[in-house]
């Protein structure tokens, strides 16, 4: 699915693929990302923790 989200570490608008489980019906997913959007490698490095060993 190619939506339109905010990288959840700069708040910059990404339009990546973004992995859902299903359309939050009965689901407890509510319909939310599988894996919270980033709009970078190096954002998803620094938000997860990957980045500071380098």
């Amino acid at each position: 699915m190619n939506e339109t989200f905010p990288c959840i570490q700069c708040g910059k608008v990404t339009t990546k693929d973004i992995e859902f489980c299903c359309d939050g019906y009965e689901c407890g997913c509510k319909g939310l990302p599988i894996h919270p959007p980033t709009c970078s490698k190096e954002c998803d490095e620094n938000f997860f923790g990957r980045g500071e060993n380098k």
